[in-house]
């Protein structure tokens, strides 16, 4: 047997390049070792790119999963490197020995609406008609803090109607409340980007933090936040003759000058370099919480319907303003110009696993649109073998046939259209949308359903 370490995690593992399978009148065993073998170090091979905490929880839970998958298969091939394998995998991810925490799932809707008319002081139930984006306040901080403690309400009340309405309930059934897209945005289309990084803790503060809240999971929606994005052009070159390039100051006396970039045009180094907007870049972000852990992840593609005439306003200078087309995260699936560095959805993307549980979660659009190389489409699409919990909050989407999850998973859409929607199905056939238990307050109850393993 060979070994190979993994840095940044005190493990050894078993590197597939070197095994040495032994000559088996088993074909079919010999091969599956293969397989199985494979799939565990690719996984510690991926485990060793990740760079966030989630990344990491999300493929050590994979990893969890292809080593029991390997000890069911093959129970006394490499004993005991593999059970210690699992030992620091488990104790790494704090697991119990059993696997997930949680076997059964409560969904939790928070109907609202997020489309308003200010001129006619009312809701529309056509979310076409959004004239005007959803406020309590022209000040972006006050607007923020009205619908966090609005939300907090909402949770509280529907807490009290689980006890009520004598839902069955324990520490293994995971409660997932979600409010619906863009529930957090300003008056100008998007919060400045440290209202929307303070509204987990905010809402952490309100009481979701509290032990009482430990086996939840919270989705606040979505919120909004733009940048203005520039760029460099050359103001001799026609568009497009030239590119400009950042060269080194390595000439310049100290290191901080040293360290700076001028900008070049490709064509001739003496030609002027000019700025310019090219418009806001909008982070449409769903905003997660379980116990201590936040997270976020940013939807991909811009609806038309998204922005009005797909524009946001942005300040500019200290009492002005001025409207900028939106553009849809660099990097994102809408922006095939700037693909990100890792196409893995689990580093980064909109995969993410609470105590042993995955979870993907597409944002309205996501949830129909992906790569369209893919036999369907959907974000989630191609992970959809390993989730068992598919979320999607959205302004103008439902679930349809978009189950992307493994038989049996949750799949919970919560809409922010008109007076505020939600469905639910369970992928398994007749795939219908399952019953809802209103209860008050905006609030619907669906299950508990059984979380597949």
């Amino acid at each position: 047997m060979y070994y190979r370490h993994i840095p940044n995690m005190q493990i050894w593992a078993v590197d597939s390049a070197k095994i040495r399978v032994e000559p088996s009148k088993n074909i079919f065993m010999a091969r599956r070792r293969r397989v199985l073998i494979e799939k565990i170090d690719k996984e510690l091979g991926t485990y060793h790119k990740c760079y966030s905490p989630m990344a990491k929880i999300n493929v050590l839970n994979d990893l969890q999963k292809a080593i029991t998958a390997w000890q069911r298969a093959l129970p006394g091939a490499d004993r005991e490197p593999m059970a210690a394998l699992l030992e620091v995998v488990e104790s790494t991810l704090d697991f119990r020995p059993t696997g997930s925490r949680y076997n059964k799932a409560i969904c939790i809707a928070y109907h609202t609406y997020c489309n308003y008319n200010k001129a006619a002081g009312s809701v529309y139930d056509d979310s076409r008609k959004n004239q005007d984006y959803f406020r309590h306040s022209e000040n972006d901080v006050v607007d923020s803090q009205v619908k966090c403690n609005k939300l907090w309400r909402a949770i509280t009340a529907a807490s009290s109607a689980i006890g009520a309405s004598g839902i069955a309930d324990d520490d293994r059934t995971l409660k997932i409340f979600m409010a619906p897209e863009f529930y957090f945005r300003g008056r100008n289309g998007a919060y400045l980007p440290d209202i929307v990084y303070n509204l987990p803790e905010r809402m952490r503060k309100l009481g979701t933090g509290a032990g009482n809240f430990q086996h939840w999971l919270f989705v606040f929606g979505t919120a909004v936040s733009a940048f203005e994005i520039t760029e460099h052009y050359c103001g001799t070159c026609p568009g497009g003759a030239s590119q400009v390039t950042f060269e080194q100051n390595t000439k310049a006396w100290t290191e901080k000058g040293r360290s700076k970039t001028t900008p070049k045009c490709s064509v001739n180094p003496a030609h002027r370099i000019l700025t310019r907007t090219r418009g806001a870049e909008v982070q449409n972000v769903a905003l997660i919480q379980h116990g201590n852990v936040v997270h976020a992840i940013a939807k991909e593609y811009i609806s038309g319907i998204d922005y009005k005439a797909n524009k946001v306003t942005m300040p500019d200078g200290k009492k002005t303003t001025k409207d900028l087309r939106t553009i849809a995260p660099l990097g994102g699936a809408m922006n095939p110009g700037n693909k990100p560095i890792q196409d893995d959805e689990r580093l980064g993307g909109c995969i993410f696993t609470v105590d042993g549980v995955t979870v993907g979660l597409e944002v309205c659009l996501d949830h129909d649109l992906s790569d369209p190389g893919q036999a369907e489409y959907g974000r989630a699409t191609n992970l959809a073998p390993t989730i068992q919990v598919l979320l999607i909050p959205s302004y103008g989407m439902s679930i349809g046939d978009g189950l992307h999850c493994k038989s049996g998973g949750i799949v919970f859409n919560v809409d922010g259209r008109g007076m505020g929607s939600s469905e639910v199905k369970i992928n398994l056939l007749p795939y219908n949308s399952q019953p809802a238990r209103n209860v008050g307050s905006n609030i619907h109850l669906y299950g508990p359903f059984n979380i597949p393993s």
